[in-house]
């Protein structure tokens, strides 16, 4: 068995989702070109949790929520002040990356690889920063062309990652999604007018939560 070469694929919660209606046909395709799907249920529960103790200690008064990078690209070139306020909490892709690499291919690395397939080219980058050649990242798009599935899957109208990962955490929390709303929120932010009770600001680059990024 262990001289089986073995390569897992995890398809993040966005292409799940576009391909729900046709997962027969597309875990078939896959399964000929020697790819075997994987799941992580343990990512979002994880940083969820991780989280909550980072705010139960010593973290600043405004923490801004790491879960997508191009909020921290965004704060970095406009807003370098709040820079540090942004969480030292992986992106929930880069956790679920960790926990597959762990359970499939360290055990077998020698015959196992592991590919990500990411909703964006900022959380290739982000996941491809941290564990370089061990596991590939790849956007939808970039993947599609390379399996050639003989058909376009549709965009979704509405995201499965929405605003509100951080709802159980109550009226500490402030969101925002979207260029504009997140904006705002940063302008208030910077200029000290944000109430006292928020201390996490969960915040979004695409409309409407995480889906249709430039790389789905």
């Amino acid at each position: 068995m262990d001289d089986i070469q073995q390569n897992f694929l995890w398809l993040n919660p966005i292409v799940e989702k576009m391909v729900a209606a046709d997962r027969d046909r597309v875990e078939h395709i896959l399964g000929k070109k020697g790819y075997t799907i994987v799941s992580c249920e343990t990512g979002a529960p994880k940083i969820r949790e991780v989280y909550r103790r980072y705010l139960q200690g010593d973290a600043p008064i405004s923490v801004i929520d790491a879960r997508c990078p191009e909020i921290a690209a965004l704060i970095k070139e406009k807003y370098p002040a709040l820079y540090s306020y942004i969480a030292p909490i992986p992106p929930i892709l880069v956790a679920c990356a960790q926990d597959l690499f762990s359970k499939y291919i360290e055990p077998n690395s020698a015959r196992a690889t592991l590919t990500i397939v990411a909703p964006c080219t900022a959380l290739v980058s982000a996941g491809q920063s941290v564990f370089g050649d061990n596991i590939r990242f790849v956007t939808w798009r970039q993947f599609e062309r390379e399996i050639d599935f003989g058909k376009k899957y549709p965009k979704l109208d509405a995201s499965p990652i929405p605003p509100g990962f951080f709802k159980d955490f109550g009226d500490q929390v402030a969101e925002a999604n979207g260029s504009e709303d997140i904006e705002r929120l940063l302008i208030t932010v910077s200029s000290g007018k944000l109430s006292s009770s928020v201390n996490l600001l969960e915040m979004l680059y695409c409309d409407g939560g995480c889906h249709n990024g430039d790389g789905i």
